[in-house]
């Protein structure tokens, strides 16, 4: 068996194996993947995230986001191989989240490679352009015209606005936020603060292949930054009701106290599926 290192230039050989939502991420600077295949076909594959890598203040950590095993024996080759990749990245630790059926499958596999699981209400909340219509902030008629979408933000505006965005907010963010390009965004329904030409707040969303669009940053380093807040959570509705169906699902990752907040304040009776949660040292 062969086991290849998976990068953005040959993922696209393996596009039927792996899902697509975590395959995207490879283009990305802190993802790894690995697949194990045969003369034919792959027989197992990992994606990863990770954490802390750059951060001379934290261990490096690992998260793995994405998992299909199809051969007991290519799976073991797959995970010693990920032990040393892990290794030379200097992760310390290696964590998973599994919410969707099909990965908490592998619950037991993933045990008996020393990983100590429990299960959880998991940190993705999930809902629906639909839902957000039942909102009341979705009932705030005008939005500030400093309210702007992303695509009218020149590239080196929003390069220069994500490096204050890193330097003001003081809470964990996207570890490559500051990588990802401007394109990576949905631009008429990300939206910024203007202010005298730059940004003082973004709110961006990405959409996945499946259709599905994520929440991967909310944050205001003005001077009156809830109140912006709000503005740019109204503005992004009222983009997204005129663009997606009712059927369109969004995903809020509640991975830090203010978008558990965030979320509890919108959504107060909606949970996340529950899943498994998987840490082991390396």
């Amino acid at each position: 068996m062969d086991i290849i290192v998976l990068n953005n230039e040959n993922i696209t050989e393996y596009e039927d194996y792996i899902a697509p939502d975590a395959a995207e991420n490879l283009s990305r600077e802190y993802y790894r993947g690995l697949v194990v295949c045969d003369d034919t076909e792959p027989l197992a594959a990992l994606i990863w995230e990770l954490i802390y890598y750059e951060d001379y203040d934290n261990d490096t950590e690992a998260k793995l986001i994405w998992i299909k095993v199809s051969d007991d024996a290519a799976y073991k080759d797959l995970l010693n191989e990920y032990s040393e990749m892990a290794r030379r990245d200097g992760v310390v630790r290696t964590s998973f989240e599994f919410s969707d059926d099909e990965l908490k499958e592998y619950k037991d596999l993933l045990a008996d490679e020393g990983f100590k699981i429990k299960e959880q209400e998991g940190s993705d909340l999930m809902f629906t352009v639909g839902d957000l219509k039942l909102l009341r902030i979705a009932k705030l008629l005008k939005t500030p015209s400093y309210i702007c979408n992303l695509g009218m933000l020149k590239n080196r505006s929003f390069r220069r606005g994500i490096v204050d965005c890193v330097y003001n907010i003081k809470r964990r963010l996207p570890e490559d936020i500051i990588r990802l390009p401007m394109e990576w965004f949905e631009p008429e329904i990300s939206c910024y603060e203007e202010s005298d030409g730059d940004s003082n707040g973004f709110l961006l969303i990405h959409k996945c292949p499946s259709g599905r669009l994520k929440i991967e940053l909310l944050a205001d380093w003005g001077p009156d930054a809830k109140k912006e807040l709000v503005h740019m959570i109204a503005f992004t509705l009222k983009r997204a009701f005129e663009i997606y169906p009712d059927d369109t699902e969004i995903i809020l990752h509640r991975f830090d106290e203010p978008s558990r907040k965030l979320a509890g304040y919108f959504f107060p009776q909606l949970k996340g599926n529950v899943g498994i949660f998987g840490t082991r040292t390396e």
